[in-house]
């Protein structure tokens, strides 16, 4: 993301600002919206539903907030020379809370589009029991869906020979 519009926030998020000024709780109202929709069993299919409410009440896309205050947090030298004091003319109040919605949102856009681009891809793997004789191993998808195997150090060297074969390197 570049900088297309200068290096005054407000040019990015000005409306979320004003709005703001009139109701400090927008950012939580957005959240409470947030985990109602997160509890729909259409979850994540739903966030684009979830974006407009959010769009209303914040004046400003989420995901577009998030994506300002992240840019505007860019660790290049170059660029915070240009960007120095653009927190200044913002209320303590209002970057508190925009960074707590930013630390939020980050991770669930990012469930999101993993979701959307590879909703049966695997999220994770994670072994639940390690010292038992037959090991628990669990393979959540990115579609909240897990798998339990229940597997021998035998079935594991062979889980991974196939995986390696699928990759080319046996």
């Amino acid at each position: 993301m570049s900088f297309e519009n200068g290096y005054n926030i407000e040019e990015y998020i000005g409306k979320t600002i004003e709005e703001y000024k009139k109701d400090k709780n927008i950012f939580s109202k957005a959240l409470m919206t947030l985990n109602i929709f997160m509890q729909r069993k259409d979850w994540p299919m739903c966030f684009n539903e979830f974006e407009k409410i959010s769009h209303q009440i914040l004046k400003t896309d989420p995901e577009w907030i998030c994506r300002t205050i992240n840019m505007f947090h860019i660790d290049s030298e170059e660029l915070q020379k240009e960007l120095k004091g653009w927190e200044k003319d913002l209320e303590n109040d209002f970057l508190i809370d925009v960074k707590y919605f930013v630390s939020i949102m980050d991770p669930i856009i990012n469930e999101y589009y993993d979701y959307v681009n590879n909703p049966l891809g695997i999220s994770n793997v994670i072994e639940i029991d390690k010292y038992s004789n037959l090991k628990i191993i669990r393979i959540n998808r990115n579609d909240g869906e897990n798998f339990d195997l229940r597997v021998s150090d035998y079935e594991i060297n062979q889980l991974i020979s196939t995986l390696n074969g699928l990759i080319g390197e046996r």
